[in-house]
This record gives C-alpha cells, structure tokens and sequence, in this order.
C-alpha cells in the first residue's frame, strides 16, 4: 500500500495536483482537476488508520490546498471543475461546471477526508457542501441529476459518493427516500433464466436517459446527451447503444450504489449485487473474468468489444463487500491481523 500509494505521489506538480494516468514506459502523462488528488487523499487516510504512519506532510499540505482551491476557490460549498470527479470523464467543460451530481458528491467525501487528515474544516462550510449535494435530488423525477442540463439522464455513479460516505465515516449523505428512489428508478437489464436472481436482471446502464413511455428508458443519442461533441457524434442512429458510457455496465460503480441502497434499506440490493457478480463470470461464457464493461444492449456475445477484456478495479466489490456485512479482513490469505495498539 504505502510503496505504490509514495510512487503515485511522485506525480504531483507544483499546483500540488496528483497524476491521473502513469504509463509504465511514459511515466505520469495527465495531471487534472479530476478525482485522482481526491482519491491519492483517500487512500493517504486509509493507509494512516491502518499502519499508524507519518505521512508526508509537504505533500499532503500541497494537494489539500489544490483540492480547496481548484474545486471551490470562493468557499461557498459548491464544487467547480473542468472534468467529471467520476469515472465518466470523456468531456471537458469551459468554463468550470457546478451542475454534476457527483462531483458534489465527492467534493464532500473530500472535505470529510480532509478533515479527518487534522486540517480544519468549518462545521457549516461541510454542512453546506452536503446540503448542495442533496440539492440534486430532483423531487419531481425522484432521482439524483446527473448533470442539472440534462435532468433526465440518471448515473449510478451519482451514488458512489454516498458509498464512499458510509464506508470511509459510518455517515450517510442522502436520505433513505432519496438512495431508494434513484436506485429504484435505475433500468435493471441483462435479465437472464440462469441467474441466481432470475426475477431480476443482472446489470444497469451506468448511464441512461428516463422516459415516461411503457419502456422506461433510452440510450442517449445524438441531440440528448451530456458528452458535448464525443456524444454528438458517437451516437448517432443507435450506433453505441448499450456500450461504454452509453449504457454499459460498470461493475464497481454499480456494486458500490448497491452497497448504499443495501445499507439504506433497500430490499433489492442483496439479489442485485449476487446477480452482478454472478454476470461478470458468466453472463458471457466466453470471458469468465473481470471486464471493463458489460454491454446492455446486445445480440451476439461476438459483439462484445475485446479491449473491455480483463480490469483490476473491479476487485474493489471485496471492500464493498465488508461495508455490506458480507466478507472480514480475515478471509484474505495474506492476513495478518492488526497491529498493537490499532
């Protein structure tokens, strides 16, 4: 943990922003406002709770200064960037946009984990920022916005920040109404005779537009869509349906929403993350592992894009699972208990 999470910091630049994508030949070639310096942040905590260990404060004081001043520079609680803060990162915005539910989101997560680093943070100026977060919630359509232009467009990535919540602080975000009501609202597709769950489908869009006709759904197109031109023109005629951001299945992202509806009180959750897990392995007999994606929208698994072949990430469903009440440490090989004192 501590060798790759020191490597990772190496990348950080002046500004104190952490390094997006680090190629083994390249070296660190994208540094920008996006999760990364949030997530090294994240993942610095986690590593102080569990090995009790000095952290560099130099750098630590560097990318919480970026974090605060890229991500709400006047200190009214409100998240500006350029990027997503979610994996769904194929536009930018100029300017900065404040109308991404999770990037609220996670701008909390943030403040939270800054917080509990030692550094101060004005119990109002969270209270706020949670407050935003909320705020998304559309009363109306009973789901969180995805992005306030396009408020008919849902993402199970709007609930990872509630995950993430829970999980790191043991403190929930959202109300139970609202988790229940976006997860209810979310299309559950893949619906197979052989699941585990056969009354329900297997896996959801990570991203889909809601409908008021009989179907309940559509994949975006060209003239609806949140993507800027990478939308405009990738999805004309029906031609992505189903795939990558365009309704693809997201395995972490999605587990993860369950988790948070498993935790509020959610009765479907429990079946739909067996059913999940249950797809990656055998939904496509062909690919019994890990993938970057599952299409949604299919006829043939000879259509599935080889290059979603195999993704490390997705392990992540593991520490989802302790949140969840299903798996302990101990049931990891290598485990060596706590130390003294921890």
């Amino acid at each position: 943990n501590l060798r790759i999470w020191e490597q990772w910091g190496k990348t950080q630049n002046k500004e104190g922003a952490i390094g997006n994508i680090i190629t083994p030949y390249m070296g660190s070639v994208e540094v920008k406002d996006n999760e990364a310096t949030i997530e090294w942040l994240i993942w610095a905590l986690l590593n102080k709770r569990r090995f009790g260990v000095e952290l560099p404060a130099d750098k630590l004081d560097k990318a919480v200064a970026y974090v605060l001043n890229e991500f709400d520079a006047d200190r009214d609680g409100r998240c500006a960037s350029h990027f997503s803060l979610s994996q769904i990162d194929i536009r930018d915005y100029e300017p900065k946009t404040e109308g991404l539910a999770g990037n609220q989101g996670l701008f909390v997560v943030a403040l939270q984990t800054i917080e509990a680093l030692g550094y101060p943070i004005e119990p109002a100026y969270l209270s706020k920022a949670e407050e935003i977060y909320r705020g998304f919630y559309d009363e109306k359509r009973k789901h969180l916005l995805f992005d306030r232009e396009y408020p008919d467009i849902i993402s199970l990535t709007s609930l990872v920040p509630e995950f993430l919540s829970l999980w790191l602080f043991d403190k929930p975000l959202l109300t139970d109404e609202m988790v229940v009501n976006h997860l209810e609202q979310t299309p559950i597709l893949n619906k197979v005779p052989n699941a585990p769950h056969p009354e329900l489908g297997t896996t959801a869009p990570i991203c889909v537009r809601l409908t008021k006709d009989k179907k309940g759904y559509a994949y975006l197109s060209s003239d609806y869509q949140p993507f800027g031109e990478f939308g405009k023109s990738g999805y004309k005629n029906g031609a992505r349906d189903g795939y990558y951001y365009n309704g693809g299945s997201w395995m972490r992202a999605e587990y993860c929403a369950y988790v948070a509806g498993l935790k509020h009180g959610w009765d479907k959750a429990s079946r739909l993350m067996e059913n999940r897990a249950w797809a990656e392995i055998y939904l496509n007999p062909r690919w019994p592992f890990s993938k970057e994606f599952i299409p949604t929208k299919w006829q043939s698994i000879d259509s599935w894009w080889d290059s979603t072949r195999g993704l490390s990430w997705n392990v992540f469903i593991l520490m989802a699972n302790e949140l969840a009440g299903l798996r302990t440490p101990e049931m990891d090989p290598d485990f060596q208990g706590t130390r003294p004192g921890q």
